[in-house]
């Protein structure tokens, strides 16, 4: 059985909206952690902690974890997800949406609000996700407190990893490794596009947009230079 288990969730964005990110940690009765954090682009606040609630369910799930506690800082997220406030906003509504479709994968989800100080670890991370202080396992050095140190070990392969250097086909240009940054922009950028497809169709989203947000990505990290027009006719 994991009863007991509790999922902590946050979602943080500087600005309204802003750049912003999600962490959780899924905590596991005699189990090491797991956690979780990405930046996801431009995104309101409320967008980043319903981002954190989807993608925690979703670990969970993936785990097997039949019975499970939501604790989040969040008052509005947990009123509506106990159904005592109305879910407005079309963005919202769309995740709202998605989290429900989980829900079925669980025996019982229960979600309770907490002040923002106990919910520190995860609010920590979602703010390491945006300062791009994460390694590619998707979570940061660990502190000294014991709230700190019950998030510090997430599974490598539960994080989709950089591209090796040497993966470029052998007649292509030389390419560089992939610096943890640029990479989980990137990530972010398609994860977010993935999401849109998805809920409202391709057109929605062109992609030469998606690749025009990679390619600055790329060249704002110098990996990506443009061509030089040739001068032969």
């Amino acid at each position: 059985m994991s009863e007991g288990t509790r999922l902590y969730i946050d979602g943080a964005a500087r600005g309204n909206p802003g750049p912003a990110a999600y962490a959780v940690i899924l905590q596991r009765p005699g189990q090491p952690p797991l956690t979780q954090a990405a930046p996801i682009g431009t995104a309101t606040n409320n967008v980043a902690e319903y981002t954190a609630l989807l993608e925690g369910l979703r670990l969970a799930a993936a785990h097997k974890v039949p019975c499970l506690e939501v604790i989040s800082d969040s008052e509005l997220l947990v009123k509506q997800m106990q159904g005592h406030y109305r879910v407005r906003h079309p963005e919202l509504q769309r995740l709202y949406q998605a989290v429900h479709e989980l829900l079925p994968h669980f025996q019982q989800v229960t979600f309770t609000h907490v002040r923002r100080d106990q919910n520190a670890e995860a609010d920590r991370l979602a703010n390491a996700a945006l300062d791009g202080r994460l390694s590619a396992a998707g979570s940061e050095p660990p502190s000294s407190n014991a709230a700190a140190a019950s998030s510090q070990a997430a599974s490598p392969q539960d994080r989709p990893r950089p591209p090796a250097a040497d993966s470029a086909p052998s007649d292509g240009p030389a390419r560089l490794p992939l610096p943890s940054a640029a990479y989980h922009d990137i990530h972010a950028i398609l994860h977010s596009a993935a999401q849109t497809w998805a809920a409202q169709g391709l057109p929605a989203l062109p992609v030469d947009q998606v690749w025009e947000q990679i390619q600055s990505v790329l060249e704002e990290h110098r990996l990506l230079h443009r061509p030089r027009r040739s001068q032969q006719q």
